[in-house]
């Protein structure tokens, strides 16, 4: 069945897809946990729960590859089950997994805006030298917690101006020869930095889910055609065993029924058969009698 067919086609390239969005999940979610690790001091452990699981479902796709094709090919009721069972487990983690950014994202603002906080009052107040705030402040191209001016009211020397100098903006010379900080606030530009990699997160399991979505529709679909497949051809089967039977029946020669033939033994009497008529036989007179 040509419909049966297209349908094998397609649940076979799921399962190659399923492959390749399993490289993907892998790849991508731990690209994000070494930007989250990268700065792992201001953001909370929490945020990496997300790209964690993603990555264990990444492998999941790549196990499952193998059973779907099994499944589609062998048309084996129990991998097809199982198939099945799998592939809503994983629609159901993933999109778990979006919702979990999502909440994780409109809260993450507070505790790293915390920790960006106790970090940088360090520095001013205690002249501890961060080497974390310094790279924060680097990578980010941002200058202290609001902008530069948090730098003014302190004296640039020590643990101070190390971090000041990481604020330099290498992009903007001046002739004087003094540092041109970076114009905006670490605080803003921190939060914002760790939202967009939860949006990435959330992203990444709304996508997978929709993905899986559409591979169980397709699973689904499939069974229920294979299913209707089965039916026919266990009809055309019985169909065809009956003609043959009646083929064999036709081709035989007719038997001949013989009756057993019973003989008298001396003081038995002999059965009769079930045909002989048991009235005595009619007495006509001859022509002597009739004179």
């Amino acid at each position: 069945m040509a419909s049966l067919k297209w349908k094998k086609a397609f649940c076979i390239a799921y399962s190659g897809f399923l492959f390749f969005t399993g490289v993907l999940l892998i790849v991508f979610s731990a690209i994000l946990l070494y930007r989250i690790f990268h700065h792992y001091d201001f953001i909370t452990s929490s945020t990496t729960g997300p790209l964690i699981f993603l990555i264990i479902l990444g492998n999941l796709h790549l196990i499952l590859t193998w059973l779907g094709v099994k499944a589609t090919t062998r048309e084996h009721n129990f991998h097809i089950y199982l198939f099945m069972f799998f592939t809503l487990m994983l629609l159901v983690s993933e999109f778990t997994i979006g919702v979990w950014s999502m909440v994780l994202w409109d809260s993450v603002g507070v505790p790293s805006t915390d920790l960006l906080t106790q970090v940088f009052n360090g520095v001013l107040k205690e002249e501890i030298y961060s080497k974390s705030w310094s790279q924060v402040q680097s990578d980010l191209q941002c200058c202290g917690l609001h902008g530069p001016q948090d730098y003014e009211l302190y004296p640039k020397e020590g643990a101070v101006q190390l971090s000041y100098l990481s604020c330099k903006n290498n992009e903007v010379t001046n002739p004087n020869g003094e540092i041109v900080p970076y114009k905006d606030g670490c605080e803003d530009v921190f939060v914002g930095y760790v939202e967009f990699i939860l949006i990435e997160s959330a992203i990444m399991g709304f996508l997978a889910a929709i993905f899986q979505g559409f591979g169980l529709f397709v699973l689904v679909s499939f069974y229920r055609t294979l299913r209707e497949e089965r039916t026919r051809r266990s009809a055309r089967m019985s169909e065809l065993q009956r003609q043959l039977s009646v083929q064999s029946q036709e081709m035989l020669p007719p038997v001949a029924v013989h009756q057993p033939v019973l003989e008298a033994q001396p003081g038995v009497a002999t059965p009769l058969h079930p045909d002989t008529p048991t009235h005595p036989p009619s007495y006509a007179p001859n022509e002597t009698e009739k004179v």
